[in-house]
């Protein structure tokens, strides 16, 4: 699964729905918890329970209630068998007992029990339903509304309905989800499946339908003729309802016959139903009677659930049939959702796999809630809007229909690539089922072997791809908003191979295609063009993938190492990020601290690079002896002569922090629907005058200011609160916090860093700062990232307010990058590093070999690291970062010389300038030379001439 493109999804839904979810979200946990209560609470459940939970789900509003697949069967006893099962009720008092702590131990518990369930129509999307019930925050529904195909597609993930070997793709998914969640500070598993759920809903299903109404044209008089045929077919019924109500089909029901004008009416199999149930004329004429009078959805949705409940045992009659009578005689509210033809148009509007055509009657109430979201959506489209309400279903359910059949002829490519990939199945049997993603109308994955790294696995795959006129079968290459990656990435794959591409494809009777221009993702393709789909495509499609697959995957085996390295370039571990989120989640400011060279500014950096790729979302500083609060937050700047008519002039200029803060809050209130958006779309562009030198713009830049701050003071701090609910991050990197004087330079701000003084929140506070007069506050979306070298000053002399509220880091040397990045093992932890390096002999390390090299250095670093532990302290370590330019290096010894003498022997020069002996001791003697003149012993640096046996003697004497 690509857990990137999760993550890009889920920021960008966030961002778009976060106002929606917190409008409904604590009324739906509090009929969630309801629901679950009932649940747990009782022994065994009654009937009357059941029908509670019924009425309590019936509460959640139908955007919350989609997600799950939680149904209530029309038979009693297949009701009280399901609601008492012993399996659901220990699914949900696992789920109900897990937090994050045991989520994993939990999981495991809740697939093995998931396996083992016998419920008749339930699996894993329905257990997934309950289970989220009972922990909402923990776990979510995995259904088809929740996770549409095409997201399925775009991430690489499977279905969850059906057989039990779903169950483990569902563990791995809520695992996966799960972190990606704590990652980007979203705390409940259900508010991703909501967020998931508009992936293929809301605007996206009103433009969908907005183009189905665009690519089909309905002629007035076919209209006509379509609407005319119901109406007279409806008044008829009306008229005889009494006499059909003693009829069977002949001489009664048979006028049904007349819609035959009507293309996605079908009545065929109701004559043998009348024939096998004579009940079945009094249910449907009460319902005929029922449905006329009814005014009110309520009413409906009751008279639905009873008429399916009556005609659940009468075979050849069915949910579709139910609902065309439902449309002939309220075509105002119905739409025949379930014809074949149109449910394949409501697919392409929900953007899911799910077919509504052969829903069974239990399900009605559900297809009803469906049709009376399409009927809300359309009442915003005028085409359809301006159109009486007995008539805009009719032509909509004609358009439907229409666009349906369209789809139907369209999916040949989908049974071409079906047919293709199974064929190729046969045909190679190493390759498991599981590699084969799902099918879309244009393309088909194959995914690289399971014991592949699972990173080159994410970004890597082959596929049989229709483009244009062509049919390609080839290498997709997507690491996702990484051109350069992607491209590095195909390099690798075709250094010394290019001529086996040629080769493939000249024995196949393709046409190479490497694409290296496309925005982001890159192709190797054999293509070869086609004027239809036939047997001798379906060979050419299945020998071209086999021939790749057999000679292309053993070369991206042998470098995906090398792959991998690249797609993890600038990618900081997910533990550490996981950290930092939940510290700026919580406290707003973080400092990474720890000896030089541990990555520290990097990781900063990289961090914020992550979250935004937006330069005007970020600032970056460096804090010195000298840095004062004039520059930081604002001071009295003079004017050159020239600029003025009045000679020398001072201005209060804003210091980066105080510009980045005021950047936050306009950012924030341009999505406000008052003036308080042109106040700060005018600050912003006033600011960036005055930021490109337009020294002619600061009047009015004073004046803008203190118009936002005015607007600011006549809100509630719950007002303000509320306009910084979906507001952009902002970032502010602080480089060598610790060598500033912190209280000089923050001054009266470091109160106002605190999370809850912050503007909106419970203790705001709006200070007036002392050079400007202005009002100032610090925004809730403006986030610190401080880095501190503990070598310079140790965290326990650093001043207290800060401590109090900054949450810190460590960062410490990591062996495991030093292993992982220059290629010298693939280590998961700091614990299996250090036991790597531990095996390492130092006598069987050859200087001829570069990755021997690289681990004698790992090894010295090591070794005088946990020296400097035992003579000085552990924040005068060396950290990793310097031996990371060994990772390019064409020669490795001379790149080593470089950085021994030119930057860690310094630096170790630094650290022990008063007792030279103890380097000494920390280099077992080597290039340290010792001479003894009268009473004292100097000790001098030397460049050994043996310059590897010199560190093989660093850790020589340690090992012995």
């Amino acid at each position: 699964m690509d857990r990137e493109r999760l993550k890009q999804v889920l920021r960008g839904l966030r961002d778009r729905y976060r106002e929606e979810w917190n409008e409904s979200k604590d009324d739906v946990f509090r009929k969630l918890e309801d629901f679950a209560e009932i649940m747990l609470s009782r022994d065994k459940l009654s009937l009357e329970d059941i029908e509670q939970l019924e009425k309590i789900w019936d509460e959640i509003p139908i955007n919350f209630r989609r997600l799950f697949n939680i149904f209530f069967p029309f038979d009693e006893s297949e009701r009280i068998r399901m609601y008492n099962d012993e399996t659901i009720r220990k699914l949900m008092q696992i789920a109900k007992k897990t937090n994050n702590e045991n989520f994993e131990e939990n999981l495991e518990k809740i697939a093995e029990l998931m396996r083992n369930v016998t419920i008749r129509n339930v699996g894993v999307a329905t257990l997934s339903s309950f289970v989220a019930v009972a922990n909402p925050d923990m776990f979510m529904p995995t259904t088809e509304m929740s996770i549409s195909s095409n997201l399925r597609d775009y991430i690489g993930i499977d279905r969850f309905i059906g057989s039990q070997s779903n169950v483990q793709k569902y563990e791995e998914f809520m695992k996966t989800v799960k972190e990606v969640a704590n990652e980007i500070g979203i705390n409940s598993m259900l508010e991703v499946a909501f967020y998931l759920s508009k992936y293929s809903s809301g605007d996206n299903m009103e433009e969908r339908i907005q183009q189905i109404l665009e690519s089909v044209e309905i002629s007035d008089e076919d209209f006509e003729s379509v609407k005319k045929t119901i109406h007279d077919v409806k008044n008829e019924i009306l008229d005889r309802i009494d006499e059909l109500r003693e009829k069977g089909w002949e001489n009664g029901w048979d006028i049904l016959n007349k819609l035959h004008r009507v293309p996605y009416f079908n009545f065929v199999n109701l004559p043998q139903a009348f024939k096998k149930h004579k009940e079945l004329s009094k249910i449907l004429a009460d319902f005929v009677s029922e449905l006329k009078n009814a005014k009110n959805l309520d009413d409906i949705r009751k008279l639905l659930e009873n008429t399916a409940s009556k005609l659940k045992n009468i075979q050849h009659m069915s949910t579709t049939q139910l609902l065309h009578l439902a449309h002939v005689i309220r075509s105002d509210l119905f739409i025949p959702v379930t014809q074949w033809q149109i449910s394949n148009a409501i697919r392409f509007i929900y953007d899911s796999s799910e077919n509504l055509h052969g829903a069974s009657l239990d399900r009605i109430l559900d297809i009803f809630n469906i049709i009376n979201e399409l009927r809300d959506l359309i009442k915003k489209i005028p085409i359809l809007s301006q159109l009486p309400r007995d008539e805009r279903l009719i032509k909509f359910s004609l358009i439907l229909y229409k666009y349906g059949e369209r789809i139907i002829s369209s999916n040949r490519f989908n049974r071409f690539l079906e047919i293709i990939s199974r064929k190729f199945l046969e045909r190679c049997a190493e390759v498991s089922e599981n590699q084969l993603g799902g099918v879309t109308n244009y393309y088909r994955l194959l995914y690289l072997p399971s014991d592949f790294d699972e990173t080159v696995r994410r970004y890597i795959h082959l596929e049989w791809l229709f483009r244009g006129e062509k049919l390609c079968v080839g290498i997709h290459i997507e690491v996702t908003g990484d051109p350069n990656k992607n491209d590095r990435i195909l390099n690798t794959i075709l250094r010394d191979h290019q001529s086996k591409f040629e080769e493939i494809a000249r024995d196949v009777g393709g046409e190479l295609e490497i694409l290296r221009d496309l925005r982001v993702y890159r192709w190797i393709h054999i293509s070869k063009p086609y004027s239809e789909l036939n047997e001798d495509l379906e060979e050419w499609a299945v020998k071209a993938m086999t021939k790749l697959y057999n000679e292309i995957v053993p070369i991206i085996r042998e470098r995906q190492a090398e792959i991998k390295r690249i797609i993890n370039e600038n990618k900081i571990d997910t533990t550490l990020k996981n950290k930092i989120d939940q510290i700026l989640n919580s406290k707003k400011q973080v400092i990474l601290y720890g000896p030089p060279g541990t990555g520290k500014t990097w990781t900063a950096q990289n961090y914020v690079m992550g979250e935004t790729n937006n330069k005007k979302f970020y600032e970056f500083v460096t804090f010195h002896p000298s840095y004062s609060y004039e520059e930081f937050v604002e001071g009295l700047k003079p004017i050159p002569a020239e600029a003025t008519t009045s000679g020398l002039k001072f201005i209060v200029e804003d210091g980066i922090f105080k510009r980045i803060a005021i950047r936050a809050i306009c950012e924030a209130l341009k999505s406000a629907k008052n003036d308080l958006k042109n106040i700060a779309e005018e600050l912003l562009n006033s600011l960036k005058e005055i930021e490109n030198g337009n020294i002619n713009e600061y009047d009015r830049y004073l004046k803008k200011k203190r118009e936002l701050w005015n607007r600011i003071k006549e809100l509630s701090k719950e007002d303000i609160n509320g306009l910084f609910e979906n507001a952009p991050k902002f970032y502010l990197v602080i480089d060598e916090i610790n060598r500033g004087d912190i209280s000089r330079i923050f001054g009266e701000l470091i109160t106002l860093l605190e999370a809850d003084k912050r503007l909106g929140e419970d203790n705001q506070i709006i200070v007036t700062l002392p050079y400007s007069k202005e009002p100032f506050g610090v925004p809730p979306n403006l986030f610190i990232i401080g880095t501190m070298n503990t070598a310079d000053r140790s965290i326990a002399l650093i001043d207290i307010a800060l401590r109090r509220r900054f949450g810190f880091i460590e960062l410490m040397p990591s062996y495991k990058v030093l292993i992982n990045e220059l290629g010298i093992g693939n280590v998961n932890n700091e614990g299996e590093a250090i036991s790597r390096i531990e095996s390492w002999e130092i006598n069987e390390l050859s200087e001829e070999n570069p990755d021997d090299v690289k681990k004698l250095v790992v090894k010295v670093l090591y070794s005088i690291n946990e020296k400097i532990k035992r003579v000085y302290d552990r924040d005068h370590q060396i950290g990793h970062s310097y031996l990371l330019k060994l990772k390019n290096s064409e020669n490795i010894v001379k790149t080593l010389e470089y950085i021994w003498y030119h930057e860690i022997i310094p630096l170790l020069q630094e650290y022990f300038y008063d007792s030279p002996e103890k380097l000494s001791e920390v280099l077992n003697g080597n290039f340290v030379k010792e001479e003894k003149i009268g009473d004292k012993i100097i000790y001098e640096f030397v460049e050994e001439r043996d310059f590897i046996n010199a560190l093989k003697g660093v850790v020589k004497e340690e090992e012995s």
